[in-house]
């Protein structure tokens, strides 16, 4: 899969914001709806993300990453359509993102989608680039990735079996704009296998350094000292014989799908890539 860079490499966007007893507000959504949501911020990041307050008991987190990713992806092989409009069978999209199917992968898939509808940042920061490559402007916007979820039940007047029944998703303007303009990451499908192979508590974790190691390619070896990558995977221990290894187990999954090797040298990680250059 290709994922827009910005995107991959976003540390912040699909954290679990962990909110104990949330107490609901009324906020206003990218798809233009108000509702009881559940909004939060981190730390350094000036952006205030949304979701309604339905959704903070089963956060999908990581999984909905995966999903918006494969969207993205599908636009793409999809040709751009200027409609917005991706056609998608749910299994094919189990499969897209190495899930197995049956029927809690299909409600898992449900809940993700519902989510990537609504999920909305405010003030997220869109460039408008110089034919150079430089930035010439800075716009603070309202961004959703998804404006619409359908499910298509009659097809020419015709009933569909359930089994054969797909989703018509409507990208946003922006994620749209966003997937044709961006630089994209190449995401190898192995590294989600790999890391839902993994024991539970280190799924997350695994593709959380998965998405980042791809927004870094094509360099093929990657420093990362222990504070910032136990950022990425949000991990937070300060005994330094513990978080190594915790930071090591993940490694260990990626191995060698994504990661081909690594060192332990000056409080951090010399990490090489598998693949070749530019692959």
């Amino acid at each position: 899969m290709y994922t827009p860079v910005s995107i991959a490499r976003d540390r912040n966007i699909f954290l679990n914001p962990k909110l104990s007893n949330p107490i609901p507000e009324h906020g206003y959504l990218h798809t233009g709806q108000t509702t009881e949501v559940v909004a939060w911020r981190w730390p350094g990041d000036d952006r205030v993300f949304l979701i309604p307050a339905e959704f903070i008991e089963k956060f999908p987190g990581g999984l909905a990453r995966d999903v918006v990713a494969y969207i993205g992806q599908a636009y793409r092989e999809q040709h751009y359509p200027e409609d917005l409009r991706v056609k998608i069978y749910l299994r094919q999209l189990a499969t897209g993102i190495a899930l197995g199917w049956g029927t809690r992968t299909k409600e898992m898939l449900d809940d993700c989608l519902a989510f990537a509808r609504f999920f909305t940042i405010q003030n997220y920061p869109f460039s408008i680039l110089r034919k150079d490559g430089t930035v010439k402007t800075v716009e603070k916007r309202t961004f959703g990735f998804v404006d619409d979820v359908g499910r298509v039940t009659v097809w020419d007047g015709r009933e569909i079996p359930p089994n054969k029944q797909w989703y018509n998703i409507y990208l946003s303007r922006l994620y749209a704009e966003a997937l044709k303009t961006m630089p994209a990451a190449p995401f190898p499908v192995a590294a989600l296998e790999a890391a839902h192979r993994a024991p539970r508590k280190l799924i997350t974790p695994a593709k959380n350094l998965a998405y980042y190691l791809a927004a870094r390619v094509p360099a093929q070896k990657v420093r990362l000292l222990i504070p910032t990558i136990q950022e990425i995977l949000g991990y937070s221990d300060t005994n330094t014989t513990y978080a190594r290894r915790a930071i090591e187990n993940v490694l260990n999954v990626l191995h060698p799908v994504m990661v081909s090797n690594y060192n332990f040298t000056n409080n951090g990680y010399d990490i090489e890539l598998s693949g070749k250059p530019g692959k």
